[in-house]
């Protein structure tokens, strides 16, 4: 087993009647090939498939999540959650073989709550919603009235049904959505009756 590149000499002698006879052959250690399988990275278990591109090129990729033929690439969502190590293997023209690992971490989603569906009255009065977990950002999903959204406040504007969508990203970066619908009716105009006049002493 050779200890490290470079170039030995081998002598086998082979003895018969007391005669000797030896040869020499020349060995020839290679340097294994460098091999680079680039920078670990983290991804969320939703994102898109990552390409592959060790160094030298024109290896071979293998571990959970690899599709199986060039050009090759890293999909998460096949991988699930978790930390992945994936190979590089590349041999070089003198057929030495090297490889290189990159681990990748697949993150979960977070999970992103907007609250329970409510109604309001259409009167310009700001409404607070509550996202959880916070802070996230409140958008239209679907606009039916004129109501407007500055931050987490919501006013009405008009009677009909609006959809909200509120996005949570967490630390690792990656997003969760949830939808919430507000109905916004008209008031209740009261009535009391007709107006009327009593006399002090009358029971009514």
């Amino acid at each position: 087993t050779p200890a490290a590149a470079g170039t030995d000499t081998a002598v086998a002698c082979l003895t018969t009647a007391n005669c000797a006879r030896c040869d020499t052959v020349l060995l020839t250690v290679l340097t294994l090939p460098t091999v680079d399988a680039g920078a670990d990275f983290n991804v969320c278990v939703d994102g898109s498939a990552t390409n592959l591109l060790g160094s030298p090129a024109g290896g071979a990729w293998s571990g959970t999540g690899v599709n199986g033929t060039p050009p090759y690439t890293f999909d998460p969502g096949l991988a699930g959650v978790g930390v992945w190590a994936l190979t590089y293997t590349w041999t070089d023209a003198s057929g030495c073989t090297n490889s290189d690992v990159l681990t990748v971490t697949v993150d979960p989603l977070p999970t992103a709550d907007a609250g329970p569906d409510t109604t309001l009255c259409d009167e310009p009065v700001p409404y607070a919603l509550g996202g959880l977990p916070a802070p996230g950002v409140w958008t239209f999903d679907q606009q039916g009235t004129g109501a407007t959204l500055a931050g987490t406040q919501y006013t009405p504007n008009g009677t009909g049904t609006d959809v909200l969508v509120y996005t949570y990203t967490d630390a690792s970066g990656c997003t969760a959505t949830d939808l919430v619908s507000i109905a916004v009716v008209a008031p209740v105009v009261p009535n009391a009756g007709p107006d009327d006049s009593l006399c002090v002493s009358a029971n009514r």
